[in-house]
Formats: C-alpha cells, structure tokens, sequence
C-alpha cells in the first residue's frame, strides 16, 4: 500500500506527462520533450504498479501524444536538413 505522498507523486507525475505530450506537439520542440515524457511516463508506471491511479488516462494520453509529437518533429526536422542540403 502506498502511502497518500506517493499516491499524490504518481498523479503529478501522470498530469506533468500529459502537459509534455501536448508540448511536444510543437515542431522543434518534439524532439527535446519526447525523452522528459518518457522518462516520466515511466516512472508514474513504477510507481504505480500494481495500483489504481485516478490519472492513468492523462498518463496514456500524455504518451500518445508525445510520441506523435516526437515523430512529426522527427519527420520535419529530417525534412529541414534535406532541404537545407539541397540548397548547399
């Protein structure tokens, strides 16, 4: 049984991870949010294994969000450094 601190942690954790997942969402900054999500959205799993945590759908929403965030940076970034070349 966690005591109500690691419960409270686990839930911030979870929000913080959704707040990641919608700024990542921006171009640039995807690529630099997506390890922070990540690495949050894993410790909010750690410390709530086996537990309910009242923000589990921000946490997964949070994820989702960042990994499509993560990507559409990837893919734009890609495209700016070829078309840079390009033009070299």
């Amino acid at each position: 049984m966690k005591t109500p601190a690691e419960r409270i942690l686990a839930i911030n954790r979870s929000l913080r991870c959704f707040a990641m997942g919608w700024c990542s969402l921006l171009p640039p900054l995807g690529i630099f949010i997506f390890p922070f999500a990540l690495v949050t959205f894993q410790r909010a799993r750690i410390d709530t294994s086996g537990e309910w945590n009242p923000a589990s759908r921000y946490l997964n929403w949070g994820m989702i969000l960042a990994a499509i965030g993560g990507c559409i940076s990837a893919v734009v970034t890609a495209l700016i450094v070829w078309r840079v070349c390009l033009t070299l």
